[in-house]
């Protein structure tokens, strides 16, 4: 859970005629975001019938929330056997939680159809993501190095991907065994 409270009042003894709170949910599975997401809504609305006041619920402008990122190994393979070739060594499957990933609207993508999203160093372990430290890691040479490898190793994916029958057979085999594609537009409903 994230929040902000955007609008809250200019002084702490005055009740104010409206207040503004974002909140932001993650979870690792899409089942427990839409629990929670009707949770979210639920103390919301027993907040505002505690206090005897009204709420307005609104998501997002109309955005769909984010699902988590599903991971397709048999393209992620590929991905690595890429990254290989061009001198990187990625890290196995199972060194990093998957939940480090990022929130993404990538995770919407994948639960349609299958894919992957790699990450790719680009400062050392001691500098931790969405600070000036990354920011200016991202900056170097190394990092351009980096992000050059990375889409090359994505092309290189794409095109197994589309000449390999097996490969093929093997992405949607294990899609399909983990659940298959999503209606991300009604999930929430």
């Amino acid at each position: 859970m994230h929040a902000t409270i955007a609008e809250g009042g200019t002084r702490p003894s005055i009740i104010t005629e409206r207040a503004v709170v974002h909140l932001y949910a993650r979870s690792k599975y899409p089942d427990t975001l839409r629990d929670l997401s009707r949770r979210l809504d639920d103390i919301a609305r027993g907040a505002a019938l505690m206090t005897g006041t009204e709420v307005e619920i609104a998501w997002d402008d109309g955005a769909h929330p984010s699902l988590p990122v599903r991971t397709n190994e048999s393209l992620t393979r590929r991905w690595i056997a890429a990254q290989h070739r061009r001198g990187r060594d990625p890290l196995p499957f199972g060194v990093l939680s998957e939940t480090l990933a990022a929130s993404t609207d990538f995770g919407n993508v994948s639960f349609r159809i299958p894919g992957i999203h790699p990450l790719v160093q680009v400062s050392g372990p001691d500098v931790a993501l969405h600070t000036a430290e990354f920011a200016a890691a991202a900056a170097t040479p190394a990092a351009v190095s980096a992000a050059v490898d990375s889409a090359a190793g994505l092309a290189a994916t794409a095109l197994d991907y589309l000449s390999d029958a097996g490969l093929r057979a093997a992405v949607h085999e294990e899609f399909a065994a983990q659940g298959g594609p999503v209606d991300v537009e009604r999930y929430f409903d």
